[in-house]
């Protein structure tokens, strides 16, 4: 299954080390560049 992806749910993910759950719940992600931008810093799985 394919995700569109905001900002919050990958702050509070990574706050509690859990990103890789996206990757484990979903085929794509997809991350719109407003925020990627937004997200600064944050490193985000492959």
């Amino acid at each position: 299954m394919k995700v569109v992806s905001n900002t919050s749910p990958r702050l509070f993910l990574s706050k509690i080390d859990a990103l890789e759950l996206l990757n484990q719940c979903f085929h794509e992600i997809l991350v719109p560049p407003a925020v990627v931008v937004e997200l600064g810093h944050l490193t985000l799985p492959s």
